[in-house]
């Protein structure tokens, strides 16, 4: 060692006697100081196990820890932590010994023989009385231990509380190895421990014999007198590092780091490498400090964020230790009105959580099982508040170690909120069950989720198995309209059809839709609205067909006159003829004169016919597209035909078509209406002093509409304004407001129902139009009429014509009509095209002449309005007899529906009578050969 060369070799430079006598000095004081520090380390780590364990047991006192094995554990853990440089070594290490004599607390491989046990008694030391020892306490044997604290662990100060402890040594010689043990008891209520502390007796640096020593010191005491000066001076010298290394050793026991301000310097021998090292492990234990502190201070703030997290969250919360203690925040407080003092232990909760229906009993088994639960979960449940309320709670429980949380939200407002709902939901059902309209509301997809009950009655197919279907696989009288449906959850537009025909199970109904769109962006979808109007139709259909037949009453003398004009223009025309041909047969020029004549009156009545049959006859809404001039022509020619001469009709529009897409015969129902009315007045409503007569002014003009009048108009649109002005007796403005209502008329009985101009108003607003009334008293009325104009590229129009190309043929041709004009007729025509003919007056011949002669029979032209059999009947009874015949219906009724029901059977072709030979030879060339 280098200090033991410098001591030696300067002792032989003066006196190697001298010399030899100063290292045994030095070595000397150099065991007593170790011993010192030894001892007083060893006091100040017991004083430090004391005051951790006596920390740890308060702690637990206050409910930091379960029970008070987990406390001794912890405590256990906390000391070979602090310990563990101690504890790894040889020389000085802890110990804990419990009452029965177990070593709680060693260092690694420290057998239990080596402990003294023969020197104390365990029993006298935990008994009640204080127990003697006879072996005595070191000098410094009393210190003084102040509780634990983390925050100031070996920190050097001392705390002015102060519990007086004393220390007791016991003499260890196990192997040679010559220990002293410093114990002291720690006796606490189910705590007793004895705390131990060894350390090494033996500090010599080598082995060295103390007699040899005497015998050489009586040789140099003769130089130890010279030399004390240098000799002293080289003492300190040389001690000097090793007192600043104690000094460092001992404040790093007691935990006192001093700071460093520059980098220090070391000897290059043993104690200044000594030094470096203790420097060095005292830089790590104060880092290792540090960072102890940085988690503590770390962990207490994040503490302090739960518990502000606790105290601030909206739900109630209450932590339930493991001993029953509750702690709760204070929203807790506000909901249920209860404080942390009237829970004390939450067996009080159990009493005081129970509603009055519900026993005390049930409740604390309730929430015992919450309790007991290790799983995370939920419960409902009922609590009775302090101020005696009862809400319902969910409650969220979690086990957290050997604590339970329980978080509350309350209920009772949802609850209530749901009962509201079902209560209004309950209200809607039965609203929307309660209506007699057909409903049905469907989604985005189509599927139905509303169905009410009176369209389960019409389909007979029950709520419970239509919602969650689509629409177009229960109710496929709807498939027809799956497109509009889409189109108004798209657009958000609504869609109405009216008077609808729609067919389910066998049966025709007439039906208003209406399909409106729900705007709701979270649950699009649509309500459909079908309201039955099969009743309202066929009434309507029955009124309309009373008007018509009062607007026939009114015009039958007109048309009886025109029509016997007719029939006098034929009978003329055929005498004329008859006489010609028997006194003059050469006067062939003014026979086919008078036959023109004859073929134009005939022409003249088939067309009155018509006209009268379109007024009379009973027929659907039938929207195509036309020129309502031709309806204004008919008209006319009727009214001028009819009304009193001394009424003037004018009529004046734009020049081109008047297209629209409307009902032709219910277009001139309106028509013939108006001008009926304004002729009345003119003629059989004025006064007896008044001379009949007049003028109608008719008008028709293109026109757009304000929509600040007409708030349903597109400002896109066009209308065709019809204006009819009279001349007449005018109306009174208190019945201008009536005027429109049904059976509403100021007309003697004789001359008016009061149905005309209802039917009017009905008829125009079924095609979408308008109609306005303006009238004086005695000065006369203005009636317009607004009507839709078809748009140019829809306008297209249908025309038929006849080349008056004769179509020639052969075969059996048969015919079947009950009127011999018309089977003579006809027989003579088709002989002319090359045919051959059979007759039958009726249906039943006809089927028996077809049975005999079906093989050569081409072609069967047949009449529908026969006595007897008639004309669908027999058709039915050719059709089983040969399923291949082709007929050729010839009617003068055409809007029969046994003609319609005919053809869909499969009658080949219909021909209108009066017919042309042209007209025959045409139909009958395109059956045959079809």
């Amino acid at each position: 060692m280098r200090i033991q060369t410098k001591l030696t070799g300067f002792v032989v430079i003066m006196l190697a006697a001298f010399s030899y006598a100063l290292v045994w000095i030095s070595t000397q004081a150099y065991q007593g100081e170790v011993y010192r520090l030894n001892a007083e380390v060893s006091e100040h780590r017991l004083q430090q196990m004391y005051k951790i364990v006596d920390r740890e047991y308060n702690l637990f006192l206050d409910g930091a820890y379960g029970d008070i094995d987990k406390a001794k554990k912890i405590t256990i853990k906390r000391l070979e932590t602090i310990f563990r440089y101690s504890a790894e070594s040889g020389d000085s290490f802890p110990l804990i010994i419990s009452d029965n004599g177990r070593i709680l607390m060693s260092p690694h491989n420290y057998p239990r023989s080596n402990f003294p046990w023969n020197s104390i008694s365990l029993d006298n030391i935990f008994a009640p009385a204080a127990a003697k020892f006879e072996s005595k306490p070191p000098p410094n044997g009393i210190f003084y231990a102040e509780p634990y604290d983390e925050n100031k662990l070996d920190d050097g100060d001392e705390s002015p509380e102060k519990i007086k402890l004393k220390a007791k040594p016991i003499y260890s010689n196990i192997s040679g190895d010559e220990q002293i043990i410093l114990y002291v008891p720690f006796k606490k209520q189910n705590w007793n421990w004895l705390l131990c502390y060894a350390y090494s007796v033996n500090a010599q640096l080598y082995g060295v014999n103390t007699q040899w020593y005497s015998r050489q010191l009586i040789a140099v005491v003769c130089c130890m007198a010279a030399s004390v000066a240098a000799l002293f001076w080289l003492i300190q010298m040389s001690l000097s590092p090793l007192d600043h290394l104690v000094l460092t050793a001992t404040n790093m026991a007691a935990g006192i780091f001093p700071p460093r301000d520059r980098k220090p310097r070391y000897r290059n021998d043993e104690i200044g490498f000594l030094s470096k090292a203790f420097d060095k492990m005292a830089a790590r234990i104060q880092e290792s400090m540090n960072k102890l502190q940085q988690e503590i201070t770390e962990r207490r703030e994040k503490e302090h964020e739960i518990r502000a997290l606790i105290e601030n969250t909206p739900l109630p919360i209450v932590i339930i230790r493991s001993n029953g203690v509750c702690s709760i925040n204070d929203m807790f407080t506000r909901v249920f009105g209860y404080v942390e003092d009237d829970l004390k232990t939450f067996e009080d909760w159990f009493t005081l959580s129970a509603p009055s229906d519900v026993s005390a009993r049930k409740n604390r088994e309730l929430w015992k099982n919450i309790i007991a639960q290790a799983a995370s979960g939920s419960e409902l449940v009922s609590i009775r508040c302090k101020n005696g309320r009862v809400l319902e709670v969910e409650i969220r429980h979690k086990r957290v170690e050997n604590q339970t949380l329980l978080i509350f939200h309350d209920l009772t407002e949802i609850k209530e909120a749901e009962k509201r709902l079902r209560t209004t939901r309950n209200y809607l059902t039965q609203l929307f069950n309660s209506i007699h309209l057909l409903l049905v509301a469907v989604d985005e997809e189509g599927r139905i989720t509303q169905w009410n009950q009176a369209i389960e009655k019409f389909t007979g197919i029950k709520s419970e198995v239509a919602v969650g279907v689509e629409l177009w696989n229960v109710a496929l009288f709807l498939l027809n309209y799956r497109k509009e449906v889409q189109e108004a959850i798209n657009s958000g537009v609504s869609c109405e059809k009216y008077r609808e025909n729609i067919s389910w199970r066998k049966r025709s109904y007439v039906f208003n839709i209406s399909i409106n769109p729900l705007l709701n962006k979270d649950n699009k979808g649509a309500v459909i609205i079908l309201e039955d109007t099969t009743e309202l139709a066929r009434k309507n259909e029955l009124l309309f067909q009373a008007q018509k037949m009062e607007t026939v009453g009114t015009l039958t003398g007109g048309l009886a006159h025109d029509f016997n004009n007719v029939l006098g223009g034929i009978k003329g025309s055929l005498s004329m003829i008859k006489y010609y041909l028997n006194n003059s047969p050469g006067e062939i020029g003014e026979v086919n004169e008078f036959l023109a004549l004859a073929e134009e009156s005939v022409s003249r009545a088939a067309s009155m016919v018509e006209q009268l049959l379109a007024l009379s006859r009973k027929s659907q809404l039938t929207l195509k597209k036309f020129d309502l001039t031709q309806a204004f022509d008919h008209v006319l020619k009727i009214c001028r035909g009819t009304f009193d001469k001394r009424v003037n009709i004018n009529f004046r529009k734009q020049p081109g078509e008047i297209m629209v897409k409307a009902d032709q015969v219910q277009m001139e129902q309106v028509l013939l209406n108006l001008l009926i009315n304004a002729e009345h007045a003119m003629t059989v409503m004025r006064e007896d002093d008044t001379p009949p007569g007049g003028d109608i002014d008719i008008e028709v003009t293109r026109v757009k509409l304000d929509k600040a009048q007409f708030p349903a108009v597109s400002p896109a649109d066009s209308y065709w304004k019809v204006i009819i002005r009279d001349t007449g007796v005018g109306i009174k403005p208190e019945n201008m407001r009536k005027i429109f209502d049904p059976f509403f008329t100021t007309k003697i009985k004789s001359k008016g129902t009061g149905l005309g101009l209802a039917m009017v108003y009905n008829i125009i607003d079924l095609h979408k139009g308008y109609i306005e009334a303006r009238s004086e008293p005695n000065k006369g009325s203005t009636f317009t009429v607004y009507l839709p104009e078809l748009q140019p590229e829809d306008a297209e129009m249908e025309f038929g014509y006849d080349t008056g190309e004769l179509y020639l043929g052969s075969g059996w041709i048969l015919i079947i009509d009950d009127e011999p004009a018309i089977r003579t007729t006809a027989g003579k025509m088709l002989e002319l095209l090359g045919y051959n003919v059979l007759a039958a007056p009726d249906g039943e011949s006809g089927v028996r002449v077809f049975e005999e002669h079906q093989k050569e029979i081409r072609a069967v032209i047949l009449d529908i309005a026969m006595p007897g059999m008639t004309g669908d009947e027999a058709y039915g009874r050719l059709k089983t007899i040969d399923p291949q015949v082709k007929v050729l219906i010839a009617t003068g009724f055409t809007n029969d529906q046994r003609v319609r029901k005919t053809l869909e059977a499969g009658a080949n072709g219909f021909m209108k009578k009066p017919y042309s030979i042209h007209i025959l030879s045409r139909k009958l060339h395109e059956i045959i050969n079809s």
